[in-house]
């Protein structure tokens, strides 16, 4: 690397990717509600629904991001095991098949927050209807730039 005063061109500008630390256990906490991505009720079942929470340290609100290659996670809840999937519109947790909708991007958005990316749909983790209550679910819902699909990692 050379350092050389700033010409604003292109070969100047950096993306940086964000890598979690393989093993660590993240609370993930959504911009506009301040909430936690959370496991209903603890549940450890298949289809156990995934909402907005206030943060707690509950093990149902704690996440593991393990890398499947390519920049793509498998994010594993630390109660159940199970990974986050979109089967359709709800998020939900199930037992990790490598399926396309069980993987998941972090796109960096700004002020150290990122979004969840669904490889299968393109779709992002989201508030339903940017919701600050608690209980309210999370969705797979396409990119409109609102803070309910912003979403900070905070090591638990």
């Amino acid at each position: 690397m050379v350092q050389a005063a700033s010409s604003s061109a292109k070969s100047q500008t950096w993306t940086l990717v964000p890598v979690p630390v393989a093993g660590a256990s993240y609370a993930v906490l959504n911009h506009n509600s301040g909430m936690a991505l959370d496991v209903n009720a603890g549940s450890t079942a298949d289809g156990g629904t995934i909402i907005q929470w206030p943060y707690h340290n509950g093990t149902n609100q704690h996440w593991q991001f393990v890398s499947v290659g390519s920049g793509w996670y498998e994010i594993v809840n630390a109660n159940s095991g199970k990974a986050l999937e979109e089967p359709g519109t709800a998020l939900d947790q199930r037992t990790y098949s490598g399926a396309t909708n069980e993987q998941w991007q972090l796109s960096a958005v700004a002020g150290g927050q990122y979004a969840l990316v669904n490889r299968a749909t393109g779709h992002l983790a989201d508030v339903d209807g940017a919701s600050t209550t608690q209980g309210a679910d999370v969705l797979g819902w396409s990119a409109n730039g609102g803070s309910n699909q912003h979403w900070q990692l905070q090591i638990g």
